[in-house]
């Protein structure tokens, strides 16, 4: 959706400490790259939907 991908351009969020609480839906395999090795990539499993628990960045 041209619209959604829009209002997250710019859309940034830190997580701190993250750890899955919850998976949901079909497990899908994703390719996934190195940021400290160039053309390092990998097929990761992924579930559809998770949700995590975190600290923001004023450890909230």
């Amino acid at each position: 959706d041209p619209a959604e991908n829009a209002v997250l351009k710019d859309f940034k969020k830190v997580f701190i400490n993250p750890y899955i609480v919850e998976e949901e839906g079909e497990e899908w395999t994703f390719e996934e790259g190195c940021l400290s090795i160039p053309n390092l990539r990998e097929p990761v499993d992924r579930q559809e939907r998770i949700v995590l628990q975190y600290q923001d960045e004023q450890f909230n």
